[in-house]
């Protein structure tokens, strides 16, 4: 599985053209998404490489191996112990859905009240 990594700054201009939200609400969905508050959203702060980050998870891809170079590789960074426990648990809240309040109980799949 692969996503893409967006520049934090970039998402922001993005949000901040947009004319249908206000300054301080941006402002607070950019400070939730720094918290790792946003589910679908995983937040990685700047390294020695790379700047402020964003991987969103509904733009994960599956590709085989061979679509990408065999040249050679560099890595940019790597997750601390933290941070692999952190994308570990987004995953599981993401990819099970218990933002969408589905009754598990419920053979027929309703949504719980």
């Amino acid at each position: 599985m692969f996503a893409p990594i967006i520049p934090f700054a970039a998402y922001e201009g993005r949000l901040r053209n947009a004319q249908d939200a206000s300054a301080e609400k941006i402002s607070g969905h950019l400070e939730a998404v720094r918290k790792q508050q946003k589910p679908g959203i995983l937040y990685l702060p700047p390294s020695a490489l790379t700047p402020e980050t964003l991987v969103f998870f509904d733009e994960i891809a599956s590709l085989p191996v061979g679509a990408f170079s065999r040249g050679e590789r560099k890595r940019l960074f790597r997750l601390s112990n933290y941070g692999f426990y952190i994308l570990v648990m987004k995953f599981a809240i993401y990819f099970t859905r218990f933002g969408e309040g589905l009754d598990r109980t419920d053979p027929t799949g309703g949504t719980a009240a």
